[in-house]
């Protein structure tokens, strides 16, 4: 991983959440450069696709709640009898979030 993809790391742990242009912007980098980088940071394990996240984070929760019981393909759990299932999927597939490897290396410099 080189100094770049650090200072991605660094700079998204800074923040909630940033377009790909305004990090762009912050640290003077072109487009490619960025999306290179993500890949990199992806395969090193410390970012994910946002759909990854999500289904992780429905496992966790369809092990403690018990409206997601028959109805695993919902996107959040609503701790009440009834379940989602009908409401349209959005498109995730440009979000990515940071890792707890990510945020373990590199959330206290």
């Amino acid at each position: 991983m080189s100094e770049l993809e650090k200072k991605i790391l660094r700079f998204l742990l800074s923040a909630a959440a940033y377009s790909e242009n305004a990090i762009c912007k912050n640290l003077g980098i072109s487009l490619e450069e960025l999306r290179s980088s993500f890949r990199i940071l992806e395969q090193n394990g410390y970012l994910e696709a946002y759909e990854t996240f999500l289904a992780r984070e429905q496992l966790n929760e369809s092990n403690t709640c018990p409206s997601h019981s028959g109805c695993s393909s919902c996107h959040s759990c609503s701790h009440s009898s009834s379940c989602s299932c009908g409401q349209e999927k959005e498109d995730y597939s440009d979000i990515r979030v940071l890792t707890e490897k990510a945020v373990e290396e590199f959330g206290s410099d």
